[in-house]
């Protein structure tokens, strides 16, 4: 399975906006909503630097100076592409790049693995 990109708009979009948290847009996101509004205004470091860096490759294919960034900010940067990510491509995948960016934040492996296989399913 190919890796979900943003389209060019979202990713200057997200690359130019972490201040404000855009609204989630998908369906089923009552969760995601709660989760990344929790991290956009929390204090301490929710992202681990390392995995965020390929999280943001990965997702937005750019790069944000995260070392000079405070950890309110990069709470806030995760929160927007987790938020960028899902409006695109749906919950599953914005819970997937959550997952990816933390993955001590307590997203046990089967359930990875159940987002991994139905995100592969086709629905018609």
């Amino acid at each position: 399975m190919a890796p979900l990109h943003l389209s060019s708009a979202a990713s200057i979009a997200y690359l130019n906006n972490h201040s404000t948290l855009p609204d989630l847009t998908c369906s089923f996101s009552d969760g995601l909503e709660a989760a990344t509004k929790a991290i956009f205004h929390a204090k301490l470091e929710i992202p681990q630097v390392h995995y965020f860096c390929q999280v943001i490759r990965e997702y937005a294919d750019c790069r944000l100076y995260l070392a000079v960034m405070l950890t309110t900010e990069r709470n806030a940067a995760l929160a927007c592409l987790v938020r960028a990510v899902a409006n695109e491509h749906g919950w599953l995948a914005g819970w997937q790049c959550l997952a990816k960016a933390c993955p001590d934040s307590g997203m046990h492996e089967t359930l990875m693995d159940d987002s991994r296989w139905s995100s592969k399913i086709v629905v018609m």
